[in-house]
């Protein structure tokens, strides 16, 4: 029903070394939120970078999960997967930040292992090319991109624009024809 993609372009601001998170939460398949920003501090390692991103996407997943529960979607027992393209930071996660080489990203690690705990949250691994939320972290190819918009189901706007003109014209063509039986049935 929910799940979520997050993704980190570590330190990708040549002017102030920040990372760039970027993040999607789908609903039955269909992206329904996403963000994409600069991190608010810079991060030592791509691990770092990755868990900041996982950490905010966590924090969505678990507000749009309380929603969906309040609607009366799902049982207390929705277990949401987080879909993370970073073993490491997927290791962290499952250490509770308990490394030597993180302990300073510990509370991030905390912060998501806690749902983790709790089975409301899943963090689970992707590969790259696979990564839903790799569109809203870096730069990509122009074909990478169209490969990944079209795996999000969103439509190129002019192309979308065509096929509204297409439905209309249909429409309005068959509501004329209806009006020309209704003057035919009056004479």
């Amino acid at each position: 029903m929910l799940d979520a993609y997050c993704d980190a372009d570590h330190q990708s601001c040549p002017e102030t070394s920040r990372s760039v998170t970027g993040y999607l939460l789908r609903l039955h398949g269909n992206m329904w939120m996403w963000k994409s920003h600069s991190q608010r501090r810079v991060t030592e390692d791509t691990c770092g970078s990755e868990l900041v991103a996982c950490c905010e996407c966590c924090k969505m997943v678990v507000w749009a999960r309380e929603l969906l529960l309040e609607l009366g979607f799902g049982g207390k027992d929705l277990q949401v997967p987080l879909w993370c393209d970073n073993q490491s930071a997927i290791a962290v996660v499952a250490s509770n930040g308990n490394t030597s080489r993180v302990r300073h990203m510990a509370k991030h690690a905390r912060f998501i292992n806690e749902y983790v705990q709790e089975e409301e949250v899943e963090v689970m691994y992707v590969p790259t090319a696979d990564n839903l939320a790799d569109v809203f972290a870096k730069a990509l190819s122009p074909a990478e991109f169209e490969r990944q918009r079209s795996r999000l189901n969103v439509e190129d706007v002019p192309n979308a624009w065509v096929m509204v003109e297409a439905v209309a014209d249909t429409e309005a063509g068959a509501a004329s024809n209806a009006d020309d039986d209704c003057e035919m049935l009056e004479a």
